[in-house]
């Protein structure tokens, strides 16, 4: 019965992809992916993009911006999760970020004025958070 099961399933992703349904993709690196889940929750990235990445609400946190159709690479992701925005509500989540680690071309010491540093993220998680983000909300644009 499971390999019926096994078959049916890839038989229903083939269907998926020919009728141009968005399929995970599969071949990402699973504990990755593990991980990357685990980043975006611990840093609270839902409070203020929201649960599925559609952009927040509002209410006790910053509206943030849907993810879910984004223009940018993974690249300038890592870079914005780790610095964030200054001048924006967006965090800096990279420890040592402004102090041990340059961003933004700033020479290392103080962080930009009002910028929040929560700094609780390794490059290894913030690069692992991007790509859950990537895996799992953002929409591949359509020809």
């Amino acid at each position: 019965m499971s390999g019926m099961r096994g078959s049916l399933g890839v038989h229903a992703l083939a269907l998926a992809a020919c009728i141009g349904l968005d399929v995970p993709v599969l071949a990402q690196d699973n504990s990755g992916l593990v991980a990357g889940k685990d980043a975006w929750a611990r840093a609270s990235c839902f409070d203020c993009h929201g649960s599925m990445a559609q952009g927040g609400s509002g209410g006790d946190y910053p509206v943030g911006p849907s993810l879910r159709n984004i223009t940018f690479g993974k690249e300038t992701m890592v870079g914005i999760v780790s610095c964030g925005i200054p001048g924006t509500p967006m965090p800096a989540w990279l420890k040592g970020a402004y102090t041990k680690v340059e961003c933004y071309g700033m020479p290392l010491g103080s962080t930009p004025a009002g910028m929040t540093v929560p700094a609780i993220l390794t490059a290894d998680e913030i690069k692992a958070l991007v790509d859950y983000v990537f895996a799992t909300f953002v929409q591949a644009p359509r020809p």
